[in-house]
């Protein structure tokens, strides 16, 4: 590999980034006003990142009733930071109903921001937006 292709995500301004994040320094790249969120790219794929190496992230399974559900979302995670709690089952994204994760995969893939997530929880349907910002 170059030097380039070692430095995670975005180069050595991402690594820095990290490092205050050891140190405790949190960047705050979610902000939310009702069910909008607003997510920095960069943040979020460094969350992502993260996440993966980690091995600790949320499940997500074939929902019995169609969708997509989630389980193991924690306190102060990614994942909760982004709106979702335990339960949820993840119904469509960007106007495509998703009924595995592979589907879950694909409509995120082609999504387009601001996307829509359309989410049953307990009973009630939840409509999410998030919108990706430089």
């Amino acid at each position: 590999k170059s030097a380039t292709e070692a430095w995670p995500v975005g180069g050595p301004e991402d690594t820095w980034a990290d490092v205050d994040a050891i140190l405790g320094i949190q960047e705050e790249g979610v902000k939310v006003a009702g069910d909008n969120y607003s997510i920095k790219k960069r943040w979020l794929l460094r969350q992502i990142h993260a996440l993966a190496a980690s091995g600790k992230g949320p499940k997500f399974a074939e929902s019995k009733k169609g969708g997509v559900s989630v389980r193991g979302v924690k306190p102060n995670t990614l994942m909760d930071r982004l709106g979702l709690k335990n339960g949820d089952v993840i119904v469509a994204v960007g106007g495509t109903e998703v009924g595995s994760v592979a589907e879950l995969s694909a409509a995120l893939r082609k999504a387009k921001s601001p996307v829509a997530v359309k989410i049953q929880r307990k009973k009630k349907e939840i409509n999410l937006t998030y919108t990706l910002v430089d």
